[in-house]
């Protein structure tokens, strides 16, 4: 019998035309098998039409599914969506940006860098992950995962603006399967950093630490207000993303206020992505909000804590995210000249001084502390006020806010 087996073996082996050799493997020697006991099952290797079952990293080839002449590997997704952000963050937008100004470190970072599969790197590529990290997109128009044969010698003119392949399939002779095992490369679409994990976890944890200070204002139910967003940072940023959760008012509308701002926003949910080419420190935008209950900012909009924050400088170091509401206001009529304050530090009696007073209107001035509370109330329809606060106990910050004739305007004071 065992005559007989070796006999049929070598019909077979003569019929495709190689050597009886050992059961020829895929080995997978970069990437998922990097981390330690990762589970493989983000993609899929396919002979031809014929899915390849994983064994740690060696995907076994069935001698029978191989054919004469030119056989093909291709690799697949098996999650469909829900692996697109692994890896792929804020950080990997600045790489791929400063990249494309000086050079990749490596012809697989290339390969990641083309996002959207088209050929050449360009903004298109960082718009594109910039809306897949916002959840704008959520379909996968692109291939996720990306091979290359671990002994590809790239072409001398291979670079961003001239990749000339998808990288989604190998194509080799079935009389290569007795050169030993078919070594690839398996590359994340996206991940320029190579954080990606390539087992069972969908997204790694925030790189960056965050903080949301507030000015509080009271805010009552039905009213429309803007709440003025201010992003700081030790060190000069390129680009950040963070996001922002909303219970009791309602998002209406963002403003970018000049700056490359992209975001995605519900009712109750903002997620934001900041990218620019003069990296800055700081930088602002405006939400408009419709409050859906009596409360304060601080009790109705909060950090998202599941969403991946992350701020980095152009030389791809990551910081932290510090932001701060500091201005909540009526947008009924907002101005910015009804009245001027001075002097600012203040010690002893706060000057207010209104314009256009015209008919000597009665003005509602309010003094609010850092806290939200309202501290003094006044009325008059003079064209000047003073406010002592000598007796004030809270030192710091405040908030001064005027209304006059429907129109409001808040102003900033530091009480010493």
């Amino acid at each position: 019998m065992k005559n007989i087996f070796t006999f049929l073996m070598m019909l077979l082996s003569i019929a495709l035309g190689q050597e009886l050799v050992a059961q020829p493997i895929v080995e997978v020697v970069m990437g998922s098998c990097d981390e330690p006991g990762g589970v493989l099952d983000r993609y899929t290797l396919s002979l031809n039409g014929t899915e390849l079952q994983d064994g740690t990293c060696e995907y076994p080839i069935d001698i029978n599914d191989v054919i004469p002449g030119v056989n093909e590997i291709v690799i697949g997704n098996t999650e469909g969506t829900g692996g697109i952000l692994n890896g792929v963050s804020t950080l990997d937008l600045v790489l791929i940006f400063g990249s494309l100004i000086v050079d990749f470190d490596s012809p697989f970072n290339v390969i990641a860098a083309d996002f959207d599969a088209d050929g050449v790197i360009s903004t298109k590529d960082i718009i594109e992950m910039r809306r897949y990290i916002l959840g704008i997109e959520t379909e996968a128009l692109y291939p996720n995962y990306r091979m290359v044969d671990a002994n590809l010698i790239f072409p001398s003119d291979f670079g961003p603006f001239n990749i000339g392949s998808d990288f989604t399939s190998i194509q080799f002779l079935n009389t290569e399967v007795n050169d030993g095992p078919f070594e690839v490369i398996i590359i994340k679409s996206g991940d320029v950093n190579g954080s990606a994990l390539l087992n069972s976890e969908d997204v790694p944890v925030s790189r960056s630490t965050a903080t949301l200070s507030y000015l509080d204002i009271p805010v009552k139910a039905g009213e429309v207000y803007e709440i003025e967003m201010d992003l700081d940072a030790n060190e000069t940023f390129q680009a950040s993303s963070f996001g922002l959760l909303f219970d009791g008012m309602n998002v209406l509308s963002v403003d970018e206020n000049g700056h490359d701002l992209l975001y995605n926003n519900t009712t109750s949910t903002l997620k934001l992505s900041h990218f620019t080419d003069h990296p800055e420190s700081t930088f602002n935008f405006t939400v408009e909000v419709e409050a859906l209950v009596d409360g304060k900012v601080s009790d109705m909009m909060t950090l998202d804590t599941d969403f991946y924050k992350e701020v980095v400088d152009i030389e791809g170091n990551v910081g932290d995210v510090s932001l701060s509401a500091n201005v909540v206001s009526s947008s009924l009529d907002i101005v910015e000249t009804l009245f001027t304050i001075s002097p600012n530090p203040v010690t002893e009696f706060l000057n207010l001084s209104f314009e256009n007073n015209g008919s000597a209107t009665q003005k509602n001035i309010e003094l609010i502390s850092l806290d939200g509370k309202s501290i003094s109330r006044f009325q008059t329809k003079a064209d000047a006020f003073q406010i002592d606060v000598t007796s004030i106990q809270s030192k710091g910050l405040h908030l001064v806010r005027v209304t006059q004739d429907g129109k409001t305007k808040v102003e900033k004071v530091f009480i010493q």
